[in-house]
């Protein structure tokens, strides 16, 4: 089974994009709010990336490799509620590249912005995190809970971590192992 359910596009345009907004000072607001509906734009084309998804660390030597920064307007968009730019961060933060340093509880809390705004990806990152103590909490019931709720938006990672954690971190039975199939073939099929 395919556990690569997602692909990555955009890292050079988001490189260009995020080095320009880290660029800073520019007296011109004209020029300023044109890089930042650049920055919009771009991540509004993102595609899911999980932190799970990055095993062998192709995505974060990618972005790193791209020159991606962190800029400060993303940073304070994510920190006053920006949906895109709290993906963009929690994924600086996860992968530890574009000036962020690698930290999992910051991940964490971003991807727990997102999930508190009924995002899949959010609900789904925080969960895995969750289940796993990824960020030094562990919760199981939540874990489970922000992964149903990415599943009741057909978000197939989700799927793929349920049927995950059912084969390998549940007793095995009959139930369970059915269960779990059916998962992986559902998020399969999402993934296409």
């Amino acid at each position: 089974m395919s556990k690569n359910i997602f692909l990555c596009a955009g890292m050079a345009l988001i490189a260009v994009l995020a080095v320009a907004c880290a660029g800073g000072n520019s007296s011109n607001q004209a020029q300023a709010e044109g890089v930042l509906a650049a920055v919009d734009q771009e991540l509004d084309s993102l595609c899911a990336t999980p932190l799970l998804q990055d095993t062998d660390g192709a995505i974060a030597r990618a972005l790193t490799g791209e020159g991606v920064q962190m800029g400060n307007e993303i940073l304070l968009r994510a920190q006053s509620g920006d949906t895109d730019a709290i993906r963009y961060t929690a994924w600086m933060y996860a992968y530890g590249v574009g000036g962020a340093k690698a930290n999992r509880k910051e991940a964490y809390k971003y991807y727990r912005m997102l999930a508190e705004q009924g995002d899949a990806e959010g609900q789904t990152m925080l969960g895995y995190m969750t289940l796993y103590g990824l960020s030094g909490v562990e919760d199981m019931e939540l874990g489970l809970e922000m992964i149903s709720k990415a599943m009741q938006q057909r978000y197939s990672l989700a799927y793929y971590i349920m049927a995950d954690f059912l084969e390998n971190h549940v007793e095995e039975t009959e139930d369970t192992k059915a269960q779990a199939q059916m998962y992986y073939e559902i998020a399969e099929k999402l993934g296409k």
